[in-house]
């Protein structure tokens, strides 16, 4: 009965180890995903901006335009 618990307990740490490794792999992935979150919504809120002030410069422009005809 002891070596059947300690085979069972020798069993349990390898696959212990195992869960550990894949824990270890997806918590890189989920790292290296929030990364390319962020850089991607940096990037959307830059062209946000740009958007923005794209459009009220075309808005100053076309007031512009209206005054002169």
């Amino acid at each position: 009965m002891v070596t059947d618990l300690t085979q069972k307990i020798e069993t349990l740490q390898a696959e212990l180890i195992e869960t550990d490794a894949i824990a270890s792999g997806h918590r890189a992935d989920f790292e290296r995903e929030c990364e390319r979150t962020n850089k991607l919504l940096a990037e959307l809120l830059k062209a946000s901006a740009e958007t923005m002030a794209a459009r009220e410069k075309a808005a100053l422009l076309e007031g512009k335009l209206s005054v002169l005809t």
